[in-house]
């Protein structure tokens, strides 16, 4: 059987270590890599949540801004529908008027007929 020197032992070991160390760098590159896709993959997640957050506060703003916008056409239809009560009130008392101012028109028309 050969000799081992120490040196032999110790070049051994260099060139173990060495291949290790290969080995370990390429797997570090492929790790490296998969960490930057994640990372990407990451910022873009984050985009789109930004954007969604965006366009759920576009739309809650949308929604309170048509929400007032109702609330100030109902007061609209309210105050409407109180003067349309109002002035049928008021047509319909100057309606009564009217037709006894009428009634007494006709009457007078009656008297000047008979007294002619």
């Amino acid at each position: 059987m050969p000799k081992i020197t120490l040196d032999d032992l110790a070049r051994n070991m260099d060139d173990l270590a060495r291949i290790v160390k290969n080995g370990f760098d390429a797997v570090d590159k492929r790790f490296n890599g998969v960490d930057k896709r994640f990372n990407g993959i990451d910022k873009r997640f984050d985009y789109l949540e930004k954007e969604n957050e965006s366009a759920h506060s576009e739309f809650r703003g949308s929604f309170s801004l048509i929400r007032q916008e109702l609330k100030e056409i109902n007061k609209k239809l309210d105050k409407l529908n109180e003067r349309t009560f109002e002035d049928s009130e008021l047509a319909f008392k100057e309606i009564m008027q009217m037709k006894k101012r009428v009634g007494f028109l006709e009457e007078e028309v009656k008297k000047l007929k008979l007294s002619h």
